[in-house]
C-alpha cells in the first residue's frame, strides 16, 4: 500500500487503527534517523498500529535562525521517498512557518496528545527539542501525553556513533562541502546523491560543443567547486557524465552564483524540468581559469577522457531512488 500524506498541523482524520509517530527533521535520513524509524516500526508492529512520522517541509532555522539556514542534504520530496522505502504508512509533512515557531512546548505536547486516537507511542532522538525557544523535551512530552492518552509511551533513541563521533546532519553537510564524500556515504548508510531539477542556462556549453544540463539545487548542500566524474539517473535511465561546480572563471565576467552543470557525452537529451539524481564518483580536478575558450574546450575534452576509466571501474551499487 502506498504511503499516505497529511500536510497541515491538524489532527489526523480517523485511520481506523492505532498510531505510533516518529518526530524529527530527518534531513539526510542518516544512520541515526534510521534507528528512530526502526524503533517506530517495531513499536507499531507490537501494537498493531500504523507507523507514521511528523517532519517539517523546511528547516526550522529558515524561520527562527539568526543566520542563514543550513543547506538541506535532500529536498523534502526525497525525504518522503526515503520514508516510504523504509516502510512507514503515513508522513505528516508540515510547513514550518512563523505561526509554528510561536507554538509553546505545552501546546505542541497537547496537540500531539490529540494527534490520533488512539496514539500508542511517540519516538524521537534523545536530544529532541520542540516548542517556542526549544523549551520542550521528551520528558515534558510524555507527561502531557499521558494526561490525555494514559497508555501512550514516549521512546528516546540514543545518538548513533560512527568512528567515535555522533552521526548528525551537520556532520554530513560538513563532509559533503569538504569533498569527503566517502565519509558522507558511510554516515548516510547509502550513496550520497545530489538531487536537482534541470533548468535553462545561458547555452555556453552548447556553443562550446559540450551541451550541459544545469541543475537547480538552491538551498541544498553540494560538494566543493571542481570537475567530477558522475553517474546520473533520469527517469528510468542511467547515464555517465562529467559535472562542473563553480563560477566559470574562464569567462570575462564570472557567474555571480554557483553553477552546477553536467555534460552527458554521446547523448542528445531534452531534460528541462526533469529531476536528476546524481552520484558523484570521483573528483577529476579543481575549477580553474584558462587563458582562452579554446584552451577550455581542450580541457573539457581531456576531462571526458579522464572520467571514462573512473566510470568503467565503478561497480558498486549507487542506490538510486525509484
Amino acid at each position: 500500500m502506498a504511503m499516505q500524506f497529511h500536510r497541515t498541523f491538524d489532527r489526523l482524520p480517523s485511520l481506523g487503527r492505532p498510531v505510533v509517530c516518529a518526530i524529527g527533521m530527518f534531513d539526510g535520513f542518516h544512520l541515526g534517523h534510521q534507528k528512530v524509524i526502526e524503533k517506530t516500526l517495531k513499536l507499531a508492529q507490537d501494537h498493531g498500529a500504523m507507523a507514521t512520522v511528523l517532519t517539517f517541509q523546511n528547516h526550522p532555522e529558515s524561520i527562527v535562525g539568526k543566520a542563514s539556514p543550513p543547506p538541506l542534504i535532500h529536498p523534502s520530496f526525497i525525504r518522503e521517498r526515503l520514508f516510504e522505502r523504509a516502510g512507514l504508512d503515513l508522513a505528516w509533512v508540515v510547513p514550518f512557518d512563523a505561526a509554528m515557531s510561536q507554538v509553546s512546548a505545552l501546546d505542541f505536547a497537547n496537540h500531539m496528545a490529540t494527534y490520533a486516537e488512539p496514539l500508542k507511542g511517540v519516538v524521537a532522538g534523545a536530544g529532541f527539542r520542540y516548542g517556542r525557544g526549544r523549551e520542550g523535551n521528551l520528558a515534558l512530552l510524555e507527561e502531557h501525553l499521558r494526561k490525555v492518552q494514559p497508555k501512550a509511551c514516549v521512546r528516546a533513541v540514543p545518538p548513533c556513533e560512527h568512528s567515535g563521533e555522533i552521526v548528525s546532519s551537520t556532520r554530513i553537510r560538513r563532509l559533503i562541502t569538504e569533498g569527503e564524500l566517502e565519509g558522507a556515504h558511510q554516515l548516510l548508510g547509502r550513496t550520497y546523491l545530489m538531487h536537482g531539477t534541470v533548468i535553462r542556462g545561458d547555452g555556453l556549453g552548447r556553443t562550446l560543443g559540450f551541451p550541459t544540463a544545469n541543475l537547480d539545487m538552491q538551498g541544498l548542500v553540494a560538494p566543493p567547486n571542481g570537475v567530477y566524474a558522475v553517474r546520473a539517473k533520469i527517469a528510468s535511465r542511467v547515464f555517465n557524465g562529467v559535472m562542473n561546480i563553480g563560477y566559470r572563471p574562464t569567462l570575462k565576467k564570472t557567474t555571480p552564483t554557483r553553477q552546477i552543470e553536467i555534460h552527458f557525452p554521446d547523448e542528445t537529451l531534452d531534460l528541462y524540468d526533469q529531476l536528476l539524481q546524481v552520484a558523484v564518483l570521483k573528483q577529476i580536478r579543481q575549477e580553474k581559469p584558462f587563458p582562452s575558450m579554446e584552451a577550455l574546450k581542450h580541457q573539457i575534452a581531456n576531462d571526458l577522457l579522464a572520467a571514462r576509466p573512473i566510470q568503467l571501474e565503478h561497480k558498486a551499487p549507487l542506490d538510486f531512488l525509484q
